[in-house]
């Protein structure tokens, strides 16, 4: 969700809320695939072999997207990087005038590939790493020598970025890292912030773990006590002083209260937030999966699944009856709403907006 487009646009936005109709699709997730080419512990997308989005409905979607005001695009996958031909996907995109993100593991990502996807438009890479010691890392993402491919990669995407900067006297783009916090490797954050200045990140998103297995577990009350008051404060001061761009609420990811903390406890990292309060990516934001399903967002790919692109345009999908009904339905739309730490902050804002 982009605030500065919602600020612009407060009366429209307001009226679209009030009648219960579609803002515009602003920011939308495309899932190219299910696969990846690691073994992530708390991962399924490598248990199994999956679908790519067909290119003739991605080819078609993406004017689609551009006409209805999408405003940026996110490719994830699986390993997005796996797509065939992902940098042409890139210029469709550019081409619309759409900004282009990206999750990646980034082993797979030569040279060559991370020249290809910045000089196709990509302006900024989220990289997955679940340590910033080697081992650990390597451990929960099942395969050894992951990390230092993954710091291979990002130097590459570091590199082109800052050659196409120079070259079009231009900002570079930006790279940040992504972190799924658990009982293994919370306590590593406190050197995220160094491992996000060897390979150029601008900072770091933490992801408290969904999924429970017999390998990996959420963080529970002690441990949750001792990340707010013992590894956050370290891993902030150290953040500030490199002149990373991380606020608090990049590192107090479970809250601060001793509610919130029971709350996130228990798995419930939106605080119970949405039991009272609408989630205004219905109105900004969709997710579309390998298989050309859409749903409200990435915590709900499965659960809620509105349309398929094979079926329906997205603009039918998007201006739907299903989707309107969503809209309008009591909250939350889902149980797995109160794991969701994704949108909290900017939902939280744009609540402020809405009633100011």
């Amino acid at each position: 969700m982009n605030l500065e487009t919602l600020e612009r646009d407060q009366r429209r936005f307001r009226k679209r809320l009030k009648k219960g109709h579609p803002y515009k699709p602003v920011f939308v997730k495309i899932k190219l695939l299910w696969d990846c080419n690691l073994k992530c512990k708390m991962c399924n997308h490598w248990r199994w072999r999956g679908n790519m989005l067909d290119r003739k409905v991605l080819k078609k979607l993406i004017p689609d997207l551009a006409k209805l005001g999408c405003e940026r695009i996110h490719i994830s996958g699986g390993e997005p990087t796996m797509y065939p031909d992902l940098a042409q996907a890139m210029k469709w995109m550019r081409k619309q005038g759409i900004k282009i993100t990206m999750t990646t593991n980034a082993t797979l990502i030569t040279e060559a590939k991370a020249t290809a996807y910045v000089q196709a438009g990509l302006k900024k890479v989220n990289i997955s790493f679940d340590s910033p010691d080697p081992a650990m890392h390597d451990d929960i993402r099942g395969m050894k020598g992951a990390f230092e491919r993954s710091v291979r990669g990002a130097k590459f995407i570091q590199q082109a970025f800052q050659q196409k900067a120079e070259a079009l006297a231009s900002n570079p783009g930006k790279i940040f890292i992504n972190m799924v916090i658990n009982q293994a490797n919370y306590r590593q954050v406190a050197q995220l912030p160094t491992l996000a200045q060897q390979i150029g990140a601008r900072g770091f998103h933490l992801i408290p773990i969904y999924a429970r297995n017999e390998e990996l577990s959420h963080l529970n009350k002690t441990q949750i006590i001792e990340f707010n008051e013992q590894i956050a404060p370290r891993a902030y001061a150290q953040s500030q002083a490199l002149g990373l761009d991380v606020v608090p609420h990049d590192l107090w990811v479970f809250g601060t209260t001793e509610a919130q903390v029971a709350s996130s406890a228990q798995g419930n990292y939106a605080h119970h937030y949405y039991q009272t309060h609408p989630c205004y990516a219905l109105w900004t934001h969709a997710l579309i999966d390998h298989n050309g399903n859409v749903a409200p967002c990435c915590t709900l790919t499965d659960q809620v699944v509105i349309g398929n692109l094979q079926e329906q345009s997205f603009k039918q999908i998007w201006q739907g009856d299903a989707f309107t009904q969503l809209r309008q339905a009591s909250y939350p739309i889902h149980s797995a709403c109160n794991r969701c730490t994704m949108f909290l902050p900017k939902n939280q804002r744009i609540e402020a907006l809405v009633e100011g």
